[in-house]
């Protein structure tokens, strides 16, 4: 069974996207680091995120620094991606490294908002790379953990959607009957039949993409109660 930690990843709104609809692997196959937040595993395939350039701003060829690529002027420039100290954008002919401080989202500040998507989603990757399940994961989330559930369930209402999924555990037991030899009158233990029977059974509760809730049975580990923020929607 799966280690099991409840996280909550506290809400937060930066680009306008249904966490259901994130993560469809449209990334180029050089945008590999993973240290850096890939916009395209956070967006609807169909959309981009565009920030403006506030002033003239040197574009590197690394997140580190090194060879310049040019200088980016005002005007506007896709984001690609992004870690805790830089940004990477295309734009005005170029693909490369910008200071954050160049950069303005149509409303708040872009930066704290970038640091508040950058600080959930590597949580959830040391998280799932430990095996270990939270509040506030999404589906996807929870099943790159635990893999596919058992049993599922969707309800769909005006206030949105919610569902539970269902990963059981089964282990294999052999059964025997006892048997007595025609001839010398022994008995002894025949195999008879295998049954699958219920070791351990784990229940997660979404709401709106996020889990709520998590009920586990059969289980003797423990484990600290941790929170991990929602996913974060981007709107612009």
């Amino acid at each position: 069974m799966k280690r099991l930690v409840l996280i909550s990843i506290a809400g937060a709104t930066l680009l306008g996207a249904d966490p259901l609809e994130r993560r469809d692997g449209r990334r180029s196959l050089i945008d590999s680091d993973p240290d850096v937040i890939y916009v395209a595993d956070l967006v609807p395939k169909a959309q981009e995120v565009e920030v403006a350039v506030t002033e003239p701003g040197v574009v590197y060829a690394t997140k580190n620094g090194g060879r310049k690529l040019g200088v980016l002027e005002g005007g506007k420039v896709r984001l690609i991606g992004f870690d805790d100290r830089a940004c990477k954008v295309q734009g005005q002919g170029k693909i490369g490294w910008v200071k954050p401080s160049i950069l303005k989202a149509p409303e708040g500040n872009l930066w704290e908002q970038l640091q508040t998507v950058y600080e959930r989603e590597m949580t959830v990757k040391k998280l799932i790379e430990a095996g270990e399940i939270a509040l506030g994961m999404t589906r996807d989330e929870v099943c790159q953990v635990m893999g596919e559930p058992t049993k599922k369930t969707t309800r769909r209402t005006a206030e949105g959607m919610s569902g539970t999924l269902e990963f059981i555990d089964f282990e294999e037991i052999k059964h025997y009957e006892p048997y007595r030899d025609p001839y010398t009158g022994a008995v002894y233990q025949r195999y008879s039949h295998t049954t699958q029977e219920e070791k351990s059974k784990v229940v997660v509760e979404f709401e709106n993409d996020a889990v709520k809730a998590i009920e586990e049975s059969e289980s003797d580990e423990g484990g600290d109660v941790k929170i991990v923020v929602r996913p974060v929607v981007w709107w612009w």
